[in-house]
Formats: C-alpha cells, sequence, structure tokens
C-alpha cells in the first residue's frame, strides 16, 4: 500500500505564536491582533491537513517531531502554562490529519518537561510510544526522526548541521543508516542531499516568539513536510512553507 508521511515539527502550542486550535485562541477584545494571527496560521494549518488527508487512498501516516507544546519557560508570552491543556491543544492539532499511525519524537526538555515527560502524555493519546530518536520503515525506505540539531545563522551554513548526522549514519550499523533524516529544532527549513540520502531540518508550526526576535538571526519558516511513498519505497517529498515576517505586537494592548 502506498503512505504518505506528514512531517510536522515545533508546534510550541500554548504559546501566543505557536499553532492554536479554536477554543485556545486569544481574547479578541484584549489582544485583538494575536487572535486574528493565530485565526489566519489556523486556517492555514487545516487547509492543509484538507489538502493532503481528502481523498488520499493510501495510508498516512503522522510523526510530531518535537516541542509539540511550549511548556512553562516562556510565562509572559503563553495562553496558558498549564501543560495539562497544552497537551489537550497538541492532540486537537494532531487530530486534524486523521492519521492511520502517529509517531512522536522527544522535544527540548526545556518546553516538554524535564522530569515528566509531558509529550508521553500526549503520545499516550494517540496510542504510540515517544521516541528519543525515531527509524521509520516506509516500504523498505527507513526514515531517521530526531528533535533536536545544531543551528546556523550563516545560510550558507545551514546545511552542515544535517549533513554531519547523515555522515554518522554513514559511520553507524548498517541497520541503522537511513536514507531520509528528518531533524527540527532550528525553526528553518534546509535540505542537503545526494544520490542515495537526503537531509532536512523542518519548518515549524510556531511563528514568532519575543526571545527569537531579540536573540536570534534570521527568519522562520513556517509549515510541513509530506513524502509520499509507493509500494516499492520509491518516493517524492514537497515542503508546503510559509516564509512569515517576525511578528511584534503588544502582547498586553487593549
Amino acid at each position: 500500500m502506498k503512505k504518505r508521511v506528514i512531517a510536522l515539527g515545533d508546534l510550541h502550542c500554548g504559546h501566543m505564536g505557536g499553532l492554536t486550535p479554536p477554543g485556545w485562541q486569544a481574547d479578541k477584545e484584549r489582544l485583538p491582533a494575536i487572535r486574528q494571527h493565530q485565526q489566519e496560521v489556523w486556517g492555514r494549518y487545516a487547509k492543509l491537513a484538507r489538502q493532503y488527508t481528502k481523498g488520499y487512498d493510501g495510508k498516512i501516516i503522522v510523526v510530531c517531531n518535537g516541542d509539540a507544546i511550549d511548556g512553562t519557560r516562556n510565562v509572559g508570552e503563553c495562553l496558558t502554562n498549564d501543560r495539562t491543556e497544552q497537551v489537550a491543544m497538541a492532540a486537537a492539532c494532531l487530530s486534524k490529519w486523521g492519521a492511520d499511525e502517529y509517531f512522536f519524537t522527544g522535544g527540548t526538555p526545556v518546553h516538554t518537561g524535564k522530569e515528566e515527560h509531558w509529550e508521553k502524555v500526549l503520545a499516550d493519546r494517540f496510542d504510540a510510544a515517544l521516541h528519543p530518536a525515531l527509524h521509520l520503515d516506509v516500504n523498505g525506505r527507513l526514515f531517521y526522526f530526531r528533535h533536536k540539531v545544531g543551528r546556523s545563522s550563516v545560510f550558507h551554513g545551514r546545511h552542515t548541521a544535517p549533513a554531519k548526522v547523515r555522515l554518522w549514519q554513514e559511520l553507524g550499523a548498517e541497520r541503522d543508516k537511513a536514507s531520509i533524516i528528518c531533524l527540527s529544532h532550528v525553526h528553518y527549513h534546509t535540505f542537503a542531499g545526494g544520490p542515495d540520502w537526503l537531509a532536512m531540518t523542518l519548518p515549524a508550526l510556531q511563528t514568532f516568539t519575543d526571545y527569537g526576535t531579540r536573540e536570534c538571526d534570521g527568519h522562520v519558516d513556517w509549515g510541513i513536510v509530506v513524502f509520499d511513498v509507493d509500494e516499492r519505497g520509491e518516493y517524492d517529498w514537497k515542503a508546503k512553507t510559509t516564509r512569515l515576517e517576525p511578528f511584534i505586537e503588544n502582547r498586553r494592548q487593549a
């Protein structure tokens, strides 16, 4: 059976700039600009979910590649710091795909819990396991998913980190050598590859943070990556991304 893999990362549910389903969006009286922004972003996400599930006659697999929730670090930037509520938000986001299977990798502990493993609570909702790193065989095509990877503020250096992960795979056990490597964490999309391999960083589903605006160079690539794998393990892929300008707004506006 042909299979479609939907690769998602960095939802950061609970943050004002995180992916926010209806019912959790900011108060339209107190934070109208942020509410409007969240509605627009959710509309884009829901449209992608419809586009890549409606009428598809194969198996749909969703991989959530870490930082599904924002946690308690960014107190002043969050809609809620209640991680139970954040997990509920993330579950609503992922359920939008109605996938046949869900897979999860663990994100950054400062967001997802150093001891509590809140992403495991999320994975449990989908009867799935939480993996520190995931080797996923899709019709004989081996994928490798991991959240954390180094970032670069230099454009031409951004391909180095995913390529380095590929090198370590090449030096490791043959059984673990994936031909498709998907990493997250850096909130930009880039890729490198050769005749028999592809390595990339996934775009994010969070649009802005005050910290990122202050501390990080570059831009955010918002979106998803879709892989279609046929019965022989042959594949094609596409990144559905939108480059969003940093969203700077007084979050306490009237």
